[in-house]
């Protein structure tokens, strides 16, 4: 969550293992909005334990005649490598902790 605090979120499911963000603008006049789904596939801390998706969506002029396409591979790689460096360093802190 953490990574994903500078966008709103629409559901998590905590058992199911799924967080979506609610469409994010960071200007109101671009008239462009991502939306970002994480799906979290084991408790591990490692690539193959979340699979991330964004999508982009282009309206023209501000109105209902939008578009919508998946984000770049680069993008959700982004996504997930903050979330992966995120838990990594919560896990080092807990342990940490633990001593």
């Amino acid at each position: 969550l953490q990574s994903l605090d500078f966008v709103p979120l629409s559901s998590s499911d905590y058992p199911g293992g799924i967080i979506i963000t609610d469409w994010y603008s960071s200007s109101s006049s671009s008239g462009t909005s991502v939306k970002i789904v994480v799906k979290f596939l084991s408790n591990e801390v490692n690539t193959s334990s979340l699979e991330v998706a964004g999508y982009e969506k282009n309206c023209k002029n501000n109105s209902s005649n939008c578009s919508t396409k998946k984000t770049s591979k680069n993008f959700n790689l982004t996504i997930k490598e903050n979330i992966l460096t995120s838990a990594r360093k919560l896990s080092l802190e807990k342990k940490r902790l633990e001593k």
